[in-house]
């Protein structure tokens, strides 16, 4: 009998610990994200793609959507043909004499044999998009365009079947920033996204539509639009709120959707004169794909409203665009993990080979990587006797490496993801195994660590006390050489 009691405890307290670490796994995924980027608003829009639609397109017609990079109306106005036709929207640039050869690459790895081009020839060009897409793409080209970007998304809604809809979108196509919080319901429920100006409709919506929903307050569709619309027997109703940020997440809120992922976009244009939002543009196709919420923020300062609306549910999410135009510390601020604090850095992770913001451990070879991580900002390679590809994520800000080309050896975080002290440190992971100092940088403190079979490294700033970089690497490589040499202990080794 008391062998019995003492297996039945052994299995309830195994169970409790399985609980725990199941817990504590599910809160780590809860707070980690994957950005999605490229080094310019172009290959941001390629690297969406990529995420999408990695191993190409699926549906019988296989085609991509060209839309220019700098105007965001046409785009935002396919949200709807994205959805329907399930394929991503790619940027170019209207004012080079060519194509992207990455934007070309990426046509050809979907397998797409048509591109809806979006726009007049005014805003892209017959003789250079038309061109490149045609010889060097190998596409079909249909051309969606009316005089305006009002009639261009009435347009848009004909190719995509979606103007015989009895319920549709309308936002002010001036201002257009309320269309990104129409992407994910225009992209998932295959709503046609309408413009309008703030008091006059330049286009009649169809008489097939019976219901009506506005995007923004009064300040950017007046009571005028309603009257007009209430006059044709359409049932009209308005989402708004405060601000940009307030509608969306209402927005958001009278969904019928069941999101499963969140999209997180500047909400904020990129240029001070012009409306532009070159990341998020290209949101909805992603959304459609991931049956995502998108979601609007500052670029540089924390919501209030955003952060509780996304700390009520959590869900796995991908931030467009670089850290320059939203900003780490602001993802932090929504309660994820967006830089190394003590709270994050634990002995046990960095003894199993992972260090915080990376997911992926040390022996990953380079395929897993680019599968986890996406593909980097930049590659570089070097020729020595131990040949070590290095890819560079995040504005460089995180760096993998790999010796012999094939298994991760080295995974390095520089200042601008790390919030740590000298102090922070030791408490988070004791005192270091090693330390030295070099005269040529007087100012850079190096200790390093023994964790199991892996080595860490940090760089202390003896002026501020802050860590300015954490290095994970293998004993016996470049890095040891840095970290382990010279002291021992704080004495001469």
């Amino acid at each position: 009998m008391k062998k019995i009691l003492v297996f039945i405890f052994i299995f309830i307290l195994t169970l409790c610990c399985l609980n725990v670490l199941d817990t504590h796994a599910t809160q780590a995924a809860e707070n980690s994200y994957l950005r999605i980027e490229g080094k310019n608003r172009v290959l941001t829009s390629v690297q969406v793609s990529k995420r999408g639609w990695p191993n190409g397109l699926e549906d019988n017609e296989k085609a991509v959507i060209i839309a220019r990079s700098d105007i965001p109306a046409d785009a935002l106005s396919a949200a709807s043909l994205s959805g329907v036709k399930n394929i991503p929207i790619l940027l170019v640039n209207p004012n080079y004499d060519s194509i992207s050869s990455e934007v070309i690459g990426e046509i050809k790895r979907l397998g797409a044999t048509k591109a809806y081009v979006l726009g007049s020839e005014k805003a892209l060009s017959t003789r250079t998009i038309e061109y490149y897409l045609k010889y060097y793409g190998n596409v079909e080209i249909q051309r969606i365009a009316g005089t305006t970007r009002f009639e261009t998304a009435e347009k848009i809604n004909e190719v995509a079947g979606t103007s015989t809809k009895t319920k549709a979108i309308l936002v002010n196509g001036d201002t257009i920033v309320d269309a990104l919080s129409a992407a994910s319901e225009a992209a998932i429920n295959k709503t046609p996204i309408y413009l309008t100006k703030k008091d006059r409709l330049p286009v009649q919506l169809p008489n097939t539509v019976k219901e009506v929903i506005i995007y923004g307050s009064e300040n950017v569709v007046s009571k005028e639009i309603i009257s007009q619309l209430t006059k044709q027997n359409k049932r009209v109703t308005r989402v708004e709120g405060p601000d940009r940020y307030s509608t969306n997440v209402a927005a958001l809120k009278a969904s019928n959707i069941d999101f499963k992922n969140t999209i997180l976009v500047r909400g904020t244009s990129v240029s001070q004169t012009n409306e532009e939002y070159p990341d998020a543009v290209t949101a909805s196709g992603l959304a459609n794909k991931l049956h995502a919420r998108v979601v609007l923020t500052p670029p540089d300062n924390t919501n209030k409203t955003i952060k509780n609306y996304l700390s009520a549910n959590r869900l796995p999410t991908y931030v467009l665009g670089a850290s320059i135009t939203l900003s780490n510390d602001v993802l932090q601020g929504y309660g994820y993990d967006a830089l190394v604090t003590k709270s994050i850095l634990s002995k046990e992770s960095i003894s199993q080979g992972q260090l915080p913001l990376v997911n992926v451990h040390m022996g990953t070879y380079y395929k897993d990587v680019i599968s986890k991580l996406g593909d980097p900002n930049e590659i570089y390679g070097d020729n020595s006797s131990t040949p070590r590809m290095t890819y560079y994520y995040d504005s460089n800000s995180i760096t993998v490496s790999f010796h012999d080309a094939e298994k991760l050896s080295r995974i390095s975080i520089n200042q601008k993801r790390i919030r740590l002290t000298e102090a922070d440190l030791i408490e988070a992971l004791g005192k270091w195994d090693r330390s030295r100092y070099d005269d040529d940088f007087p100012s850079a403190h190096y200790v390093g660590y023994y964790m199991g079979d892996y080595r860490l490294g940090a760089i202390i700033d003896t002026d501020s006390k802050k860590v300015t970089n954490l290095t994970m690497y293998l004993p016996g490589s470049y890095e040891s050489f840095v970290y382990d040499t010279d002291f021992y202990n704080g004495e001469s080794y």
